[in-house]
């Protein structure tokens, strides 16, 4: 039985031309992700979102929409996958978690990425279920280099 950790947020931000934000962790391996947190003691998964955004990309992000619910079952945990309604600022990297950003054209998502971190952006941009609700096990995670 794997240890509860604690939750976490990611963040689907989409420009005026649809081009997703990624971010670029520069403490954790070289592949692209959504802009993410954890969700601490004191704030609610939105809450949490919100100061994530601020705290790493100096992004005021408002009008969030739940977009997915995935449980990490080798860590007991829950990702908040959220999409951004509106957001004000230029996107610039903290220099400590986060070293670049970058928007991207969602049909041509950049390398290295988890294959994890693409399901979750084309569950936030797709046209079907207004909430996906996913098992995301750690013997399914892939980084994909093409």
């Amino acid at each position: 039985m794997s240890l509860r950790t604690k939750d976490q947020t990611s963040c689907v931000i989409l420009n005026e031309a649809g081009q997703v934000l990624l971010v670029h962790h520069g403490n954790v391996g070289e592949s692209w992700s959504l802009p993410d947190g954890v969700v601490d003691g004191r704030d609610s998964a939105w809450e949490a979102a919100i100061r994530n955004c601020r705290e790493d990309l100096s992004l005021l992000v408002d009008d969030l929409e739940l977009k997915g619910l995935y449980h990490l079952s080798h860590r007991d945990a829950y990702c908040f996958l959220f999409k951004v309604g509106r957001y004000t600022g230029t996107p610039s990297p903290d220099g400590r978690d986060v070293d670049e950003v970058r928007f991207f054209d969602v049909n041509n998502l950049p390398y290295p990425m988890s294959n994890f971190t693409a399901r979750r952006i084309f569950d936030a941009v797709g046209e079907d279920d207004p909430v996906h609700m996913r098992e995301q096990n750690l013997a399914e995670y892939r980084i994909c280099r093409e």
